[in-house]
Formats: structure tokens, C-alpha cells, sequence
């Protein structure tokens, strides 16, 4: 009965760690809203140094799922990162990879039309 923001990244993946801030301020805009932030990471292990590094400095304060690349399939995800927004019905609304100055605003109409559905 959420919205569902999941976001596909490693600990390597530069583009990745471009987005984060972007999804950072996401995550504090619609947390009153009931948008659940995910982050989903298939490559890096729970006791991987990079993650927590990452984790750390970047101060992601919505929840790490460390999954299996199977995962990744399953969304049909290639390429990272990779933001898929999931309605409150459970079907997939938005789903976009790579990360550009453009992209924040699109997460956030793509948000912002699952939230108002």
C-alpha cells in the first residue's frame, strides 16, 4: 500500500554515488508522504569496506538490501544505477537507469504521480 522508490547501485559505481544525494533529499521531501527508499545493492557484502564507507560518508539513512544478482534480473536491471518506482498497487510506474542533472527532477514527477494516484 506504498510507494516504493528502489534504487539499483554498487559501491564502485560512480554514477551511483552522484545520485545519492539527489535521492538523499527525495527521501527527507517525501518521507512524510509514506515513500519507502530502498537501496539495492547485488555486488557488495554486508562486511564489504567500500558499502559501509559509502553508507557512512554519504549518511544514507534509508535502508541498504543486500540482495543477489538474481534480483536484478528479475527487475531487468543492466545497467546502474537503476531507479524503479513501484505504486501503492505494486505495479512498476517508472524505471530508468544512469543518473544526469536531469534526472532528479523526472524521480520527482515520477514520485510525485504515483503518490497522487
Amino acid at each position: 500500500g506504498r510507494v516504493v522508490f528502489l534504487d539499483f547501485f554498487y559501491a564502485d559505481c560512480l554514477p551511483c554515488h552522484r545520485a545519492i544525494p539527489a535521492l538523499l533529499k527525495l527521501h527527507e521531501e517525501f518521507a512524510d508522504r509514506g515513500v519507502v527508499f530502498l537501496g539495492i545493492d547485488s555486488y557488495d557484502g554486508i562486511e564489504d569496506p567500500k558499502l559501509r564507507s559509502l553508507v557512512d560518508t554519504m549518511q544514507i539513512d534509508y535502508p541498504v538490501l543486500l540482495t543477489n544478482r538474481m534480483v536484478d534480473r528479475q527487475y531487468g536491471v543492466g545497467v546502474y544505477p537503476t531507479a524503479i518506482i513501484v505504486d501503492r498497487d505494486g505495479r512498476i510506474c517508472y524505471a530508468e537507469s544512469g543518473f544526469d542533472e536531469l534526472t532528479t527532477a523526472e524521480w520527482r514527477e515520477a514520485i510525485l504521480s504515483a503518490v497522487e494516484r
